[in-house]
């Protein structure tokens, strides 16, 4: 593969992986969302419970209904608010993980982008470039081969290939 094509392929290759964690964020959206509409349908429901509840509670200052009605209306209350607490501290979940897989997304990119100068200990001549330019690498990867120079590698190893650089 030449080193314009490797290139290629390595910024398609980034565009792809910023698609993905882009799609990942959308995706984590929707049940944010979800819960939104969900938290305001039953703030909507206790409001309503709430009129219905001022209404009763004047019907039994009146003496016309029993203090035990009210009960009821205070337990659906309860209950409706509990659920509208849970999902509202789901959302805050959902922000917290969809803020995390971001975070690590931009950290991801990063990494798939970045260029790191390369300096070996030894010196000598390169025998083989098994790693070019452009060339994604892992740690731990050979990138070249190096030949120690005649006055100091028949003192290590005889003259033969002496060194290996890896990232």
């Amino acid at each position: 593969i030449s080193r314009e094509q490797a290139g290629i392929e390595a910024t398609a290759a980034a565009a792809e992986t910023r698609r993905a964690a882009e799609d990942q964020v959308r995706a984590s959206q929707a049940p944010i969302e979800k819960n939104q509409a969900a938290a305001a349908r039953l703030a909507s429901q206790v409001a309503t419970l709430q009129q219905q509840w001022q209404l009763q509670k004047q019907l039994v200052d009146q003496g016309i209904k029993a203090p035990k009605d009210l009960l009821s209306l205070e337990q659906q209350m309860d209950s409706l608010k509990s659920s509208r607490e849970g999902l509202l501290a789901e959302n805050v979940q959902l922000r917290a993980r969809s803020a995390s897989t971001a975070a690590g997304n931009k950290v991801n990119l990063a990494s798939v982008n970045s260029t790191t100068e390369v300096t070996s200990s030894e010196g000598g001549r390169v025998v083989e470039v098994i790693k070019s330019t452009g060339d994604k690498v892992n740690e731990g990867e050979p990138l070249i081969r190096i030949e120690r120079t005649a006055a100091d590698a028949s003192e290590f190893c005889g003259g033969e290939v002496h060194a290996l650089v890896y990232v």
